[in-house]
């Protein structure tokens, strides 16, 4: 269900404005202990979003039209997000 509405400020500056103020609140050493802690945690988000990609990668190949129904996707229907930015950002902090 599409409601097409639109958010006067965009997800992204409003994203940027509470990591901004989060980090003011958490120290250095506050986040390298969370990070040890949750170093399992991390290992598994890397590996999942490695075998992600892979398995995507392999069911490209396997299909020989996947340019082709690329190519015809309704862009208008796709999300503006840019979620190659909000991956690395993820990846910058757990790293």
């Amino acid at each position: 269900m599409n409601f097409k509405a639109k958010n006067s400020l965009s997800h992204e500056s409003l994203n940027r404005s509470a990591r901004k103020e989060l980090f003011k609140e958490i120290s250095a050493k506050d986040i390298e202990n969370i990070k040890r802690i949750n170093y399992l945690d991390i290992q598994l988000y890397h590996y999942a979003k490695d075998l992600l990609f892979l398995r995507f990668e392999k069911l490209k190949e396997m299909d020989p039209l996947f340019e082709n129904n690329f190519q015809g996707l309704d862009k208008n229907n796709l999300s503006s997000e840019n979620w190659a930015d909000k991956e690395d950002f993820i990846d910058n902090l757990l790293d």
